[in-house]
């Protein structure tokens, strides 16, 4: 759905997160080897958030075991970048998943 902001008021472009209120996000999606153990895994959780999600304000929300999915937007109202996509991508790729997918920016209010 495409909302046209033309002619609006602030409060309602606000309302609405359109033009300068919009939000950029982007999907991630990754898997673990095989048989890793729980400790291992909060420990990675944990150093995700520290080394990569936090330091760039960003935020996640998602769920999983051996296979993880979920979203990163940013933590107050903005834009996540081409270099915000590619920082997830490469600390994810750099510290022993398997399998990384990362989706194309969208707009996560208004995604088709």
């Amino acid at each position: 759905m495409k909302i046209d902001a033309k002619n609006r008021s602030m409060r309602l472009r606000k309302k609405l997160r359109v033009d300068e209120f919009q939000e950029l996000g982007f999907d991630v999606a990754w898997k673990f080897k095989d048989g890793i153990k729980s400790e291992e895994l909060d420990d990675f959780i944990t150093k995700f958030f520290d080394e990569v999600i936090d330091p760039n304000e960003l935020g996640f929300g998602g769920e999983g075991d051996t296979l993880w999915h979920g979203i990163i937007c940013t933590q107050q109202i903005g834009k996540c970048t081409e270099e915000h996509r590619s920082a997830v991508k490469t600390w994810l790729t750099d510290n022993g998943v398997e399998a990384v997918d990362v989706s194309e920016l969208y707009d996560v209010w208004w995604a088709e």
